[in-house]
């Protein structure tokens, strides 16, 4: 098969898929468009598991600090900067209410970060959801030392890192469900 061929055929099945997304993707946006919400962010700074509660596995994991936690306040929001973007939310605000919310991980690419996800996080929050989003070590806008697969390998048992801080948090473990 021709180069121009292959590319033709990966581009329609990118189109398809798409064409398949697109009515989730619209029913999930109107599902979410409850009274909005202002939206809070708050940055957690998680200590390594330790001690005989700690598996092997998650001694082994490196620590998902920081983790970023998007949610809703009534607080106002104010211009924020993060790097090269430029967003509204409420810093380190009190959250809206104190009742349990449903917590989404989201895991960051390669070189990535918390605020690439500012706009879906506002629409999880508005959803009534908290979203967590935790700095993978080694593998992030800041620090590219352990890029790659032995990287992406560790991701699962940071998100679960990631649970672990938000249950033991003080001020969070009541307030995720």
């Amino acid at each position: 098969m021709s180069h121009p061929t292959v590319l033709l055929r990966l581009r329609q099945a990118a189109a398809s898929r798409a064409a398949r997304l697109a009515p989730a993707l619209a029913l999930f946006l109107a599902c979410s468009s409850a009274a909005a919400q202002n939206l809070g962010v708050t940055v957690l700074r998680s200590q390594p598991a330790s001690g005989a509660d700690a598996t092997s596995d998650a001694r082994r994991a490196k620590p998902p600090a920081p983790i970023t936690l998007f949610y809703a306040t009534d607080a106002a929001e104010t211009p924020q900067r993060r790097g090269p973007f430029t967003f509204s939310a409420a810093p380190d605000a009190s959250p809206r209410t104190t009742d349990p919310r449903p917590v989404v991980l989201i895991s960051h690419g390669s070189g990535g970060n918390a605020w690439t996800f500012v706009d879906l996080a506002r629409h999880l929050v508005q959803a009534g959801f908290v979203v967590a989003v935790p700095q993978h070590a080694g593998d992030n806008h800041t620090s590219q030392s352990d890029v790659g697969p032995p990287s992406w390998r560790q991701r699962p048992r940071e998100l679960s890192a990631t649970l672990d801080a938000l249950a033991a948090d003080p001020a969070w473990s009541t307030r995720v469900d």
